[in-house]
């Protein structure tokens, strides 16, 4: 079933294999809606975050703590601020993953950001991050990746050792809904955390 929800959403989204600018719209109803934007040169969005079903009334469709981004296998993965590694292991349901653990975001609180069904990775627990390193490439490993290619993000708060999944476009560095490529000739505030799109970007002219 999510193998074919999966190659729908490709459908719908008109996303082929190395396609950019394009956005997923969202499927559920929030309280303050998030216009999303994103950048050309950026690979697409094939699903967007849903949150469990009690926060957004009657709305149908499956929680989906994450983005889906969509591009060809092995693309360079970057961690979306600079962190330490919290984990980095393979497991049977999503694959490769790694975890970063970063200072407060504009919530006041520690982010975490999650890297799901990776080709490969290139980090251990323990080691301290840069924005915009490579961390791994992309892939489908793991069974819930369904065969497709792509990049599940996640992003959490932690609050006194609990953790909860947000909306990454709430976290850009431009501001919400304002999807951001890593650009090493941009300069970014250390605080509060905001993040750049863990994706590599294709060069601008």
């Amino acid at each position: 079933m999510r193998l074919v929800y999966m190659l729908s959403l490709l459908a719908l989204t008109g996303c082929q294999l190395g396609s950019y600018g394009q956005s997923a719209h969202y499927h559920y109803s929030v309280e303050h809606p998030i216009p999303v934007s994103i950048p050309a040169n950026a690979p697409s969005v094939i699903q967007q975050y849903r949150p469990p079903r009690r926060d957004r009334g009657r709305e149908g469709g499956g929680e989906h703590p994450g983005i889906d981004i969509y591009e060809a296998r092995g693309v360079p993965v970057l961690a979306a601020a600079d962190g330490v590694v919290l984990a980095s292991f393979r497991e049977p349901s999503y694959g490769n993953r790694v975890v970063i653990q970063h200072k407060a975001g504009p919530n006041g609180l520690p982010l975490q950001t999650v890297y799901k069904h990776l080709d490969t990775r290139l980090v251990s627990k323990g080691d301290r991050v840069k924005r915009g390193q490579q961390i791994g490439g992309l892939g489908n490993s793991g069974i819930l990746a369904a065969g497709i290619l792509h990049l599940h993000f996640e992003v959490h708060e932690t609050d006194q050792g609990h953790t909860a999944p947000r909306d990454p476009n709430r976290f850009w560095v431009k501001g919400e809904g304002q999807i951001t490529c890593y650009n090493p000739r941009r300069h970014v505030s250390r605080r509060p955390v905001r993040l750049s799109y863990p994706i590599l970007c294709k060069p601008t002219k």
